[in-house]
């Protein structure tokens, strides 16, 4: 009877410890998840000014192509202008 009590013992107490090893190891994997996480949030914002920047820029570009050619039809318009005064 002492022999099973001490076998049941030793069976809960290498129960125990695998409980214990396995928590440890779920516990860093879940600090490794929440790493990840926060890494791809910075990717994400990294991508999403990237974005914003990109967007500016071809939006600053078409306003300048846009005066540039305003400007030019302006000028032509004028010299048209001058043109037709004098006939």
């Amino acid at each position: 009877m002492e022999t099973l009590i001490t076998v049941l013992i030793t069976l809960m107490v290498v129960a125990l410890i695998g409980a214990g090893i396995n928590l440890v190891r779920l516990n860093k994997k879940a600090g490794e998840l929440d790493t990840l996480k926060l890494d791809l949030v910075d990717v994400q914002d990294y991508i999403e000014r990237q974005f914003e920047t990109t967007e500016k820029d071809f939006h600053d570009r078409i306003d300048n192509w846009v005066s540039s050619t305003d400007r030019r039809f302006d000028h032509q318009e004028s010299k048209i202008n001058k043109l037709e005064k004098k006939k």
